[in-house]
């Protein structure tokens, strides 16, 4: 299975949620935006727990710049490695059992990104 897989369905899903929310064609960015938010959150965090939570404080630019490098990352996968289009394509048909428990995972990375960091951090 492909690791990725799971930021794939993510990024798929934010795009999705978001054009059906505001309607408009800037749902690829958003997704990208918004999975590599998630993505600096649990880098964040996994460093913070390998040093102490010190680096957290210390290097406050390295939430933007790991950002950066991160979004750099993401917009080269969905844009030139794979799209939004293939994307949909691979899940547009999956199983209402299946659709819902990837909505799951999602949901339940989302939230536990932003828990560890907060436990991680304090």
């Amino acid at each position: 299975m492909n690791p990725l897989r799971l930021f794939d369905y993510c990024y798929y899903k934010i795009a999705f949620l978001y054009e059906d929310i505001y309607l408009e064609h800037q749902k690829e960015l958003a997704g990208i935006a918004f999975l590599s938010f998630f993505q600096i959150l649990n880098t964040i965090t996994i460093i913070s727990l390998i040093f102490q939570s010190t680096f957290v404080r210390i290097i406050p630019e390295f939430h933007f710049f790991g950002y950066i490098i991160i979004l750099i990352f993401n917009y080269v996968r969905y844009k030139k490695i794979t799209s939004y289009s293939k994307l949909h394509e691979r899940w547009k048909n999956e199983r209402y059992n299946l659709r819902v428990f990837h909505n799951l995972l999602v949901i339940l990375y989302i939230i536990l990104s932003c828990v560890f960091l907060v436990i991680a951090t304090s």
